[in-house]
């Protein structure tokens, strides 16, 4: 009988190899991070205690109204659209995106068709949120556009493509 690894399982024993790069948390180098950056920005806010203290807070599950504002005009510039803080929403990553768009534009039974392979914790996202997976397989370009119209030449009705 052979036993399946979970990806916790594959995790764990490829994070003790050196020469194994462990795409399976979606982690980055740490030679990419910010941390300078970073570290500006919070010396910038954190010499105002309410600053800190509000920097700190949780903020609307869309983000916070002040962030918004800034990149809707930020973003507004660089493309010549009007676009606005209330078309925007900004996440904390992939998976809290992932679950507002399914609790936003989706209902318990919905499809969702998804590209196979996929993010690992995706499918978890999905059918906690009721709905209904079909997957589409990757070519060398992405989700295999032809096998999405066959599949939707036969009658499938997504609510979502991931």
């Amino acid at each position: 009988e052979t036993k399946m690894s979970s990806s916790a399982d594959l995790y764990a024993s490829s994070s003790s190899n050196a020469d194994v790069v462990n795409l399976a948390k979606g982690h980055p180098s740490t030679d990419l991070l910010a941390t300078a950056v970073m570290r500006d920005a919070m010396r910038a806010v954190g010499e105002d205690e309410g600053r800190m203290a509000a920097a700190l807070q949780y903020t609307y599950e869309t983000g916070s109204m002040r962030n918004r504002t800034v990149l809707a005009k930020f973003l507004s510039e660089q493309y010549g659209e009007n676009i606005t803080a209330g078309n925007l929403m900004v996440v904390c990553g992939a998976s809290h995106g992932l679950e507002m768009v399914c609790r936003k534009f989706t209902r318990p039974g919905d499809l969702v068709i998804m590209e196979e392979p996929t993010y690992f914790l995706a499918k978890n996202i999905v059918q906690d949120n009721g709905l209904k997976i079909a997957s589409v397989p990757l070519n060398e370009h992405g989700m295999d556009v032809d096998a999405l119209e066959l599949m939707l030449q036969a009658g499938a009705r997504p609510k979502l493509v991931y």
